[in-house]
């Protein structure tokens, strides 16, 4: 039996229907992020933005069960990637992994942020938009849950496939927008 309680297909079926919508960016996020929950069995998922300038993690959106120093649409959520190893690579090769503070070899910063939002478990992945790494995706699972397993990393992989790819659309229909109104 698999204990790890991520939905299967049919929901990234209804994933590719809600971001193949054209909307804005803000809109292509929230969705992403609150079905992403959804199908996931998460606590909560977060997206951010990654800004090389300063080698940051900007987080534009946290979506769910929230800890009290999180906010839904935060102004200044960042993460500097360049202090924080594990994320680094996330961010360099365009990697997904998970984490779980029940792992002895769990990445220390990361098993200090699960406990501060007071989760258990994560999976990380690198938005890759236009051949370039744009941002983040991160869910938790609350302490005691099952952790995060090969379906949720197989799940998540798609899902941030699908994800670039409506930003890429967003990106350049505000582009397109702009240049109209010219």
């Amino acid at each position: 039996m698999n204990s790890d309680p991520t939905l299967g297909l049919h929901s990234l079926a209804t994933m590719a229907r809600l971001l193949g919508r054209s909307q804005p960016m803000r809109g292509v996020i929230e969705v992403a992020s609150e079905g992403a929950r959804l199908s996931l069995n998460a606590a909560s998922v977060s997206v951010s933005r990654y800004d090389a300038s300063d080698g940051a993690l900007h987080t534009l959106i946290n979506v769910g069960e929230l800890a009290p120093s999180e906010q839904r649409w935060p102004e200044d959520e960042i993460y500097p990637v360049t202090r924080w190893p594990e994320l680094q690579e996330v961010i360099e090769y365009g990697a997904t992994r998970t984490d779980s503070t029940d792992d002895p070899l769990c990445d220390p910063r990361e098993r200090e942020l699960l406990a501060r939002l007071d989760k258990g478990c994560s999976v990380t992945a690198a938005v890759i938009v236009d051949d370039a790494v744009w941002g983040e995706f991160y869910a938790t699972r609350h302490v005691g849950h099952p952790t995060f397993g090969d379906r949720s990393v197989n799940y998540v992989d798609v899902l941030v496939a699908l994800l670039g790819g409506a930003i890429s659309r967003a990106n350049r229909e505000a582009h397109l927008t702009s240049e109209a109104a010219r």
